[in-house]
């Protein structure tokens, strides 16, 4: 027994000396980061992360910054939360101080600011933060100078406009994501640019020109990507493109009984909250609202068409002017369920197909409507399933702005003075007030 005390004291520090050693191994080999902050506020968001996990090859980010300062601290911990999901992901520190001449070369002018460098291609970003570095990758997961061209000079809706029925913020959207909107006027030139991913009608109140339809007929013909949107009010324009893709508009406008259940009060402000599985709305699960939207049908199937947005079964086509009290006309309207955009595809060769989305409405993406439910989200999942950037369509639109509470120094002395000498200050003439008042008595 007592040999067998003696080995036994022996062995079990031999055993926790080799268990100690094992962990530290594994600690250098493994390892992994729990976030327990309110709102997982040392985490990267969801749009963040879906992004980087889509991302193939390895990105190097060269930070102008002195590493040991607080404001590179801060970038090397916004940094190390896209390793820890995308490992192969390298940081080059490089002090502004020691290497003047590469401040100079690319022209820093801003504290840490960043050269993200993504096959072959390299984007400057001059403020670091979540938003604005998850913003900057989905642009380099964009390859080459691809134009969205948007047809102008038939009171089509601005790209660039501020009014509510223009497309302004939808643009500014488009822009971070490295698409590059361009309004072009038919009539001032003789073709469209080579670099177009895709041409955009946005309702155009009057006809094109002869030699204008002609321009875009040959741009359709060549496998031209094509997003045509038309409001009720201008279903007759451009008839020979309605007629080249096959295309109908129902008489009226879409009503539905069920925007009740929405609190909304107007029976043309239609509440979608059920899509079908095509790539635009794949996993997409967000209310949309079209107001004030037309039904569309094919007569002609030339190409392969999916209905992506349509209206519930408690919908149909209003022709009535639209008042307090609607009701269903069997003999001269239409019953829901209604297609209000419509997919089409056909090969032209290659291995890529012809896209063109058709939508009876244009106000969902316009300025007074954009920030309605998931418009925005929907809008860019069209936009990227008709440029072909597949592998961003569904990516959430929203990266979170950082959630750091930082104070100036200013605003720090401000609130340390409050604290330190302002409030006890406060506290002090409390007491004495009460201990005035209760000697009184």
């Amino acid at each position: 027994m007592q040999a067998e005390r003696k080995i036994n004291f022996l062995i079990f520090p031999i055993f926790l000396v080799i268990g100690i050693g094992l962990l530290a191994w594994i600690s250098t080999r493994q390892f992994s980061v729990y976030d327990l902050t309110t709102n997982h506020r040392n985490s990267l968001t969801e749009p963040s992360v879906s992004l980087l996990k889509k991302m193939e090859g390895s990105v190097t980010i060269d930070v102008f910054v002195n590493r040991s300062d607080q404001m590179g601290q801060r970038v090397e911990k916004l940094l190390s939360r896209y390793q820890r999901v995308k490992p192969d992901i390298s940081v080059n520190y490089i002090s502004p101080e020691e290497n003047p001449e590469k401040v100079r070369e690319y022209n820093i002018r801003f504290p840490a600011e960043m050269l993200i460098h993504f096959r072959k291609q390299t984007e400057q970003l001059e403020r670091p933060s979540e938003e604005a570095l998850t913003n900057a990758l989905s642009r380099l997961m964009r390859e080459g100078d691809r134009w969205l061209v948007f047809l102008s000079g038939h009171g089509e809706r601005d790209p660039a406009g501020e009014a509510n029925f223009d497309l302004g913020n939808f643009s500014s959207q488009l822009k971070k994501r490295g698409l590059k909107p361009q309004a072009i006027n038919l009539s001032e030139t003789s073709t469209l640019p080579d670099n177009t991913a895709l041409l955009v009608i946005a309702d155009p109140a009057t006809d094109l020109l002869p030699d204008e339809w002609e321009i875009v007929r040959d741009y359709i013909d060549r496998g031209g990507n094509l997003l045509w949107m038309i409001e009720p009010e201008h279903r007759n324009t451009l008839t020979p493109l309605a007629e080249k893709l096959g295309v109908r508009f129902l008489p009226g406008v879409v009503v539905d009984t069920t925007t009740r259940q929405f609190k909304i009060t107007q029976p043309d402000l239609i509440p979608i909250i059920k899509y079908p599985d095509h790539p635009i709305t794949r996993r997409f699960n967000l209310t949309t609202l079209f107001p004030h939207a037309m039904a569309l049908e094919i007569t002609q199937p030339d190409y392969t068409f999916f209905p992506v947005i349509f209206s519930s079964d408690q919908s149909w086509t209003e022709t009535s002017p639209i008042r307090d009290q609607i009701d269903y006309d069997e003999n001269t309207e239409t019953l829901g369920p209604l297609t209000i955009a419509m997919a089409l595809t056909q090969k032209k060769g290659g291995e890529n197909s012809q896209r063109i989305l058709i939508i009876g409405d244009s106000d969902f993406i316009a300025n007074s409507y954009l920030g309605n439910g998931g418009n925005l989200d929907l809008g860019m999942r069209i936009f990227n399933w008709l440029t072909a950037d597949d592998q961003l369509i569904d990516l959430p639109t929203r990266p979170a702005t950082d959630l750091d509470f930082e104070l100036s120094k200013t605003a720090s002395m401000i609130f340390g003075f409050g604290f330190l000498i302002i409030l006890p200050l406060l506290l002090a003439l409390t007491g004495v007030i009460i201990w005035w008042r209760r000697r009184r008595l």
